[in-house]
This record gives structure tokens, C-alpha cells and sequence, in this order.
């Protein structure tokens, strides 16, 4: 009876002959019944012949069944959605205008992840979306408070950010991508 907690099946042997031996039984059955084959070869009458070539062939392969004793596993399977880390740097140089008498560059970055948002929204299930801003530190961070709070961090060290981006996050789900958002280079020292 198939219960409504499973969600998958896989078909597996259930014998508890090891695979080598399996192999060689196989390898057998099938000598053996081509042998048996070739023995009958000789029959006058070809529809016996096809008869009795379809009878070996039948025990052959019911053989092959009792040796393999083929099962079904049900499996429950979770699927555990992996993260995206989006990465926005926080840098002092970031509070600078991208374009004369434009908004700031961290103003630009909250406007791209507002207008991104039903992007990010369509990926929740298979994705989960962090933001985070680097001020060195990796810390949780939203559009609103891109736009409307300074950045103040004196450096800009984008390789510990995305070291950093690889171990947050919740339990031991897998980064699948970094979104970085920055407006230079690296300027800590590469280590």
C-alpha cells in the first residue's frame, strides 16, 4: 500500500548475493540457455522448435527473477532549497553619486533589488534570497535601508565577504550563487 508521506520509488534487488555474484548467476543462466537452445536446434518441425525455444527462454528469464529478487523502495525525498547571497558593499564610496548630480551608487543598488524583487520572489522554490550588505562584516540588509542609510565602512574586502557569503546562512544549505555588487576593488590586502 503506497502511502501519501512517499514521494518517490526506486527499483532495487533485494537478494542477498553480493553484485559479483549476481553477475556471474546471470552469466550462467544466460550460457544455459543458449545451450539449451542450441540443443533443440535440430527439431524437424519449426513451429516445436519455436515452442520449445520460447519455453527456455521463459524459465530463463523467471529464473533470472527468483535470482534477482526485484523490489520497489518507496523514498520520502525533502528537497532543500539552496541559497543565492546577494553581496552589496557597503563602502563609504558607495554614499558617492554614480553620475553627476545622480543618486547614490548604494541608491541605485536598492532600486535594482526593489525592480529585482518579483525576480527573486519567482526563484523561492528552488532558491532561497539573502541580502547582506559588507561593512566588513556580513550583516542582513534590505532595499529600504540601502537607500536610506549611509554607508561607513572604511574598507572594501570582497574576497573574506564571498568567504564569508559561503558559511552564513541557515543549517548546511549549499550556495549556488553570489550576486556582488561594488563600486571598486578590493583595497584589504588578498590573503
Amino acid at each position: 500500500m503506497n502511502s501519501p508521506s512517499f514521494n518517490a520509488w526506486k527499483l532495487v534487488s533485494l537478494s542477498p548475493l553480493p553484485p559479483w555474484a549476481l553477475v556471474l548467476l546471470a552469466v550462467g543462466l544466460v550460457l544455459g540457455i543458449g545451450l539449451a537452445a542450441w540443443g533443440v536446434r535440430r527439431e524437424p518441425s519449426r513451429g516445436r522448435r519455436l515452442l520449445l525455444w520460447g519455453l527456455r527462454l521463459g524459465a530463463g528469464v523467471a529464473a533470472l527473477f527468483f535470482l534477482l529478487e526485484p523490489g520497489i523502495r518507496h523514498l520520502q525525498v525533502a528537497r532543500m532549497k539552496n541559497r543565492v547571497a546577494v553581496l552589496v558593499d557597503r563602502s563609504a564610496s558607495m554614499n558617492f553619486p554614480s553620475e553627476p548630480g545622480g543618486p547614490t551608487r548604494s541608491a541605485q543598488v536598492a532600486a535594482f533589488l526593489e525592480k529585482a524583487a518579483p525576480q527573486f520572489a519567482a526563484w523561492q522554490d528552488r532558491f532561497t534570497v539573502e541580502v547582506y550588505g559588507v561593512d566588513p562584516e556580513l550583516s542582513p540588509v534590505t532595499p529600504a535601508q540601502l537607500g536610506s542609510e549611509p554607508a561607513r565602512a572604511g574598507t572594501t574586502d570582497l574576497l573574506a565577504a564571498l568567504r564569508s557569503a559561503g558559511a552564513a546562512g541557515q543549517g548546511s544549505r549549499k550556495l549556488s550563487g553570489v550576486l556582488l555588487f561594488s563600486d571598486g576593488a578590493d583595497n584589504a590586502e588578498l590573503k
